[in-house]
């Protein structure tokens, strides 16, 4: 028998009827580029086709600071009485699952993003696990630490699902009745924390069964030059940069930032002969 799931809930004002009904959030924050965004039309265009009983709502204001976009986003899904938010970000890589809303859909937990990292040196994971600390500051001696043994630590459970503390937003499904529980600011960047990390300890705090999930079988790609990083080349990326020394990966950027792009595939392509010698 299948364990119902409950979720405390306060009140909230809503309008229309949301069933079948989900919000997609792209945020504008980097230049255009043409990687992610063919991805996001490929997208788009499977997630019309595969999904004729459900309805699409794209909200992706001018740019903004990104916990304004995000609490927005949240305050738009509601409004709607939409079922779920989809945030995806402007440098998001879907080419390898342009149906990956059906199968974070399927998984059926209040938050589930695909494995995810950062777009930097040394490419950590973007979620977070439980730690123990001495550090007083840090409530009930429980803190937050990037969840980077993920693949040996033995909690991806059978199905590919691994519980986690709290992500990053870059590409997650969320269903809207997780914000009906909280109070605004869903989302707020601190001194020492990023705006999506703070929505999902206020969801520890508000929700007494949160189900925080990261699919593994699932691995978006994050924008970096010509490349992105996702869960096929994270390892050669990381011995690539640990072997030419490029421990600055953002000075690189910025230093061919106005160069055609042909010039710097040619440096890039320079690099990896170099490293195959």
């Amino acid at each position: 028998m299948k364990k119902e799931k409950t979720i405390k809930t306060a009140e909230t004002k809503v309008i229309g009827d949301g069933k079948n009904l989900c919000v997609l959030a792209i945020c504008t924050l980097t230049q255009i580029q043409s990687q992610p965004y063919a991805t996001h039309l490929q997208f788009a265009y499977r997630l019309a086709k595969d999904n004729p009983d459900w309805s699409f709502i794209l909200f992706t204001p001018y740019r903004m600071q990104i916990a304004r976009f995000r609490n927005m986003a949240a305050e738009a899904a509601l409004n709607q009485n939409a079922e779920y938010l989809m945030f995806i970000d402007d440098d998001a890589i879907l080419v390898d699952y342009p149906d990956i809303f059906n199968r974070l859909k399927e998984r059926d937990k209040h938050i589930i993003a695909p494995l995810m990292y950062i777009r930097g040196y040394p490419f950590d994971p973007m979620f977070f696990k439980y730690v123990r600390t001495k550090d007083i500051y840090i409530k009930g001696g429980v803190g937050l630490e990037l969840y980077k043994d993920f693949k040996t630590d033995g909690k991806i459970q059978d199905d590919g699902l691994l519980p986690v503390a709290a992500i990053g937003c870059h590409v997650c499904l969320i269903k809207t009745e997780v914000f009906k529980a909280m109070e605004q600011p869903y989302f707020m960047t601190g001194m020492n924390n990023t705006e999506d990390v703070f929505f999902c300890m206020k969801c520890h705090d508000c929700i007494e069964n949160i189900e925080i999930f990261i699919d593994t079988k699932l691995s978006v790609g994050h924008l970096l030059l010509p490349i992105w990083v996702n869960d096929y080349n994270v390892d050669i990326l990381r011995k690539f940069y640990e072997e030419l020394k490029l421990d600055v990966p953002f000075k690189f950027e910025q230093e061919y930032a106005d160069f055609p792009p042909e010039m710097v595939t040619n440096e890039l392509e320079k690099l990896g002969e170099d490293f195959e010698e």
